[in-house]
């Protein structure tokens, strides 16, 4: 058995969980940071995809498979090709695609914020109201979609996928 199919089933099962409390948030805080952290698991999940394809084709550093294009390379580098992987590449390389959109979102959610536009006081901790940018502030409705497709896609692949 693959190594890392337990760890993908893990981080889509907790994406969808975190997002099944978000709809039901009220507070608008609350909301942003269940939708993030399960954006945070989604990207958890396709970085492990990616180390299971990787693996399901004998790379001794699936680990390292952290992205499409090491995927690739891995895979390159033993002479392997894998529909897997042509396909991933393709949304990869797609910006309007569900994958480009995660990985994008997920590296955001890391980087300085753009701009901040008021304080906000509520109770002893001060936070600041990030100005969002709508390419990189996924809602909840993304996330669903996204974690859906890519659930699609794992489990398409996962039936057709031949290890070698």
């Amino acid at each position: 058995m693959n190594p890392f199919l337990a760890g993908v089933n893990q981080k889509r099962l907790f994406a969808a969980l975190l997002l099944g409390e978000a709809a039901r948030a009220e507070d608008s805080h609350l909301r942003q940071a269940l939708v993030q952290g399960a954006l945070n698991h989604l990207g958890t999940a396709l970085q492990l995809y990616f180390a299971e394809v990787a693996a399901s084709y004998q790379s001794r550093d699936a680990l390292q498979a952290t992205s499409p294009a090491t995927l690739e390379r891995q895979l390159s580098a033993m002479d392997k090709a894998a529909a897997e992987v042509v396909e991933i590449l393709a949304l990869d390389e797609d910006d309007l695609s569900w994958l480009s959109r995660v990985l994008a979102c997920q590296r955001a959610l890391t980087a300085p914020p753009a701009a901040v536009s008021r304080r906000e006081q509520e109770g002893i901790i001060s936070t600041f109201s990030i100005a969002p940018d709508q390419n990189t502030q996924p809602d909840l409705a993304d996330v669903e979609r996204w974690l859906a497709a890519f659930t699609s896609m794992v489990e398409r692949q996962r039936e057709s996928m031949v290890e070698c």
